[in-house]
Parts: structure tokens; C-alpha cells; sequence
């Protein structure tokens, strides 16, 4: 039985293949009813989609359009396939009228983390300020190095970095390892963005670097950096100290707001 590999990009995100099985021709004209578009169940549960993608499928409901479904994959990556299970796509799905793009609307919406859920004890930190920031960082990512200058203009912000590598940064590895054993470590963090060498530092025993990687594999973290903040917001990629900034003033306004409600101290 044939194999098709298809290697999927959504948004310069990393690539997927998915290995789709071709079906005999009758096999699928029947499962289709002859392309009638009346429905086969069984070809629609998630365990067929799972199959047919090669990829772990979360939930597989109906989108906004008619006869196509949305499926929310590992890394909570929005695809979508037709109702008989024959035509699958990957991208942008627009409601023109409202203007919305509706498949960044449901991975923005699958991507608010529990910011207090987050072990903010494996993370180099800088920063006391009144609003919490977690960055996933790779000390090697050229974006990341752009964004750390940002972040470093930020006020009343107290930044929490999970530092891990990218498969294709493989030597940002020991440095993350070498900037999690130091005993200064914002200061070797701001020495390997600045792109300066580490080879004074020692690498411990230690296993943050693979914890940070797993976490950010559970929270759908595809790239570096990814920005999260305290009230749950999740932004992949980098942002300007002056977006940030209004980010952290709104969230801070947001929190004076509901103690003033509530009549407590946030």
C-alpha cells in the first residue's frame, strides 16, 4: 500500500508530515458514497484522523463552514478536514465579513496557560516587578537575543526565563546548562544573548534544561521565544519594548481595577 508524505508549514511554524494512506479507488468511493458528500462516520473519529495525519488528535468538532471539521492536534495546531474524511487543509481560515481569522482564533484561544501552574522555581529571573512575564528562551535564537534587549526596558516587571535548545541550536544545550548552574545567572543569560562565549562557566548536574523542554512541548510552545503573561496571555515570537509595555500597563490597570472591587491587595 502506498505512502504519501506531506510536509505541512502553518505560519513558519515547524513542519509536520503527515503520512496519508491511499485508499483502493473503490474502498473510497464507497466510503464516500460516491462523492454524494453524505458522511461516513468511522472515517470522522478522531482515531481515523489520528491515522491519517500520524499525529496525536485533542478534539475533532465541527468548524464554522459547512461540511468541514476543525481537528486540534498535538502542539494545539488547528487543521481542518472535509466531513468525508477525503480533503484535508492546513492554513489561515477567514470569516470575511467579520474579518476574523479563525484559525488563529482557536490556537490563540488553546494557548492561554495557567500562569500559576508554571514551575517558576527552574527559571533565571529578573527583575521584582508587580507583573509576571515567562519567556521560553534558547540562547542561541537570534530573535530571542532581539527580544531579551526589549525586555530589558521593560519596568515593574519580574521576567522568568525557561531556558532550553531548538534542534537546530544544538550547542545552546550546554549553555543552558551553563547559565542554570551559575551562580550569577542573569548575568551569564545577558552574557549569551550579547552572543559572548561561556567557557568559563561549569556545567552541573542538572535536568531544568530537559524539564523546560518538556514543558514547553506540553504547553504547545513551538518556537522561541514564546511570551507568556500572568494573566494567561500566550504571544509567539518577539515584541517591541513599547508593546510589552502596554501589555504590562494594561494587565497592571486590570489588577488595580478588580482590588478596588474586591477591596483586597493584588
Amino acid at each position: 500500500m502506498k505512502k504519501l508524505v506531506l510536509v505541512l508549514m502553518i505560519m513558519a511554524l515547524p513542519a509536520y508530515g503527515f503520512a496519508l494512506e491511499n485508499k483502493p479507488e473503490d474502498q473510497l468511493e464507497k466510503s464516500t458514497e460516491k462523492n454524494t458528500g453524505k458522511t461516513d462516520e468511522k472515517r470522522l473519529e478522531k482515531s481515523y484522523v489520528a491515522k491519517l495525519i500520524g499525529a496525536k488528535v485533542n478534539s475533532l468538532t465541527p468548524s464554522p463552514v459547512p461540511g468541514i471539521m476543525e481537528v486540534v492536534v498535538e502542539g494545539n495546531q488547528v487543521i481542518y478536514i472535509d466531513e468525508t474524511g477525503r480533503y484535508l487543509f492546513v492554513g489561515n481560515l477567514f470569516d470575511v465579513v467579520k474579518g476574523v481569522n479563525l484559525r488563529q482564533e482557536k490556537e490563540d484561544e488553546l494557548s492561554v496557560v495557567d500562569f500559576a501552574a508554571l514551575p517558576l522555581e527552574n527559571t533565571v529571573v529578573q527583575g521584582d516587578g508587580e507583573v509576571k512575564i515567562a519567556i521560553f528562551d534558547d540562547p542561541d535564537c537570534p530573535y530571542c537575543r532581539k527580544l531579551h534587549k526589549e525586555l530589558k526596558q521593560l519596568k515593574n516587571v519580574r521576567i522568568h526565563y525557561f531556558l532550553f535548545n531548538l534542534p537546530m541550536h544544538p550547542e545552546a544545550y550546554d549553555k543552558s546548562k551553563k547559565i542554570l548552574c551559575a551562580e550569577d545567572k542573569l548575568g551569564a543569560l545577558d552574557r549569551a544573548m550579547n552572543g559572548d562565549p561561556l567557557d568559563d562557566l561549569e556545567i552541573c548536574e542538572t535536568d531544568l534544561v530537559e524539564k523546560n523542554k518538556e514543558l514547553s512541548e506540553r504547553l504547545g510552545v513551538r518556537g522561541t521565544p514564546h511570551i507568556v503573561i500572568e494573566n494567561g496571555q500566550s504571544i509567539r515570537g518577539g515584541k517591541s519594548a513599547a508593546e510589552l509595555q502596554e501589555i504590562v500597563d494594561s494587565v497592571l490597570e486590570a489588577k488595580k481595577k478588580l482590588a478596588a472591587e474586591t477591596g483586597t491587595n493584588q
